[in-house]
């Protein structure tokens, strides 16, 4: 019983998966690393059940960057993490540190890959 209290509670709260936030780092220097990618915002994963982790991230990137290329590039960099199911957004017109709100283009990308 204590077990699936665990676990039912760990994917309500959505907890980051013990040890993700250590692994993640890395992926998030290979971002800011990229060509044409100002930064990053609003990262967030959680176990949606023991063996699915989910989340989602912001992309800021510089005007005329390529952004197909820059969502796949950073959906194999979390998917070699275990990420099974990613929204990736993509924020053109950014100013680093600052949204201009008002001429910002926002892309949404939903990518769900299960494997089984």
């Amino acid at each position: 019983m204590f077990p699936l209290l665990k676990s039912s509670g760990t994917t309500l709260l959505q907890r980051v998966p013990n040890g993700f936030e250590f692994t993640v780092t890395d992926a998030y220097r290979k971002i800011t690393s990229m060509e044409g990618v100002l930064g990053f915002s609003s990262p967030h994963f959680w176990e949606h059940s023991p063996s699915l982790i989910v989340g989602s991230i912001r992309i800021q990137v510089k005007e005329g960057a390529n952004e197909q290329k820059i969502r796949v590039q950073v959906w194999n960099i979390f998917r070699e993490l275990g990420v099974r199911n990613m929204t990736i957004q993509i924020e053109k017109d950014v100013i680093p540190g600052k949204v201009n709100c008002k001429t910002t283009l926002t892309l949404f990308f939903k990518i769900a890959i299960y494997e089984f």
